[in-house]
């Protein structure tokens, strides 16, 4: 850098360091602010049962990566209101091949525990949620979706979530990862 002013040579040499710092430093995402809310549950989700895969993977696609205002509630999974305290949002639904979008109610949660808990309990004691086949995370899903959701793509964008995030790495060792027929998670 001979021959520059000496100031213009220190910004220079103060910009590469800079650079390569911030070439070292990962950032922040969304998901990963969202992954950092949730992981410390996936124990609780993996005791009960579940799949915290699927568990983490609904809450990232129900809430916009933990951007609706539904968080501030803790409901990161889209449960309906059934008593209690609850809230009002925007939401689309699909009937009969027909969108339908406007407000519905919505379960609100004292904690992100307290939220996780219904989540489970919701599964696990629903009976409407009794033919839910948990042999692995493929059918699981499948199952689970028929209840859960009224789009008919919910199950693909879960797998998708799930594979695109590595989202399987929290399920135990125990848990049959996937015994997919098409081979997608």
């Amino acid at each position: 850098m001979k021959g520059l002013r000496p100031e213009i040579s220190r910004i220079i040499s103060t910009m590469a360091v800079v650079f390569f710092l911030m070439g070292t430093i990962a950032f922040a995402s969304p998901q990963s602010d969202c992954l950092d809310r949730l992981t410390p549950y996936a124990s609780t989700v993996q005791a009960a049962g579940l799949y915290p895969s699927v568990y983490l993977a609904q809450a990232m696609l129900e809430t916009g990566w933990c951007r609706s205002e539904a968080v501030q509630y803790n409901n990161y999974w889209g449960i309906k209101c059934r008593g209690g305290t609850c809230f009002e949002k925007n939401t689309w639904e699909l009937y009969h091949d027909q969108y339908w979008q406007g407000k519905l109610l919505f379960q609100a949660f004292d904690s992100l525990q307290g939220g996780t808990r219904a989540y489970i309990d919701k599964i696990t004691t629903n009976p409407i949620y009794s033919d839910v086949d948990r042999s692995n995370r493929y059918v699981y899903i499948a199952t689970l979706a028929r209840h859960w959701a009224t789009d008919k793509e919910y199950p693909k964008k879960i797998r998708r979530i799930i594979k695109g995030y590595n989202l399987g790495r929290y399920d135990s060792p125990a848990v049959k990862p996937e015994d997919a027929p098409d081979g997608n998670q």
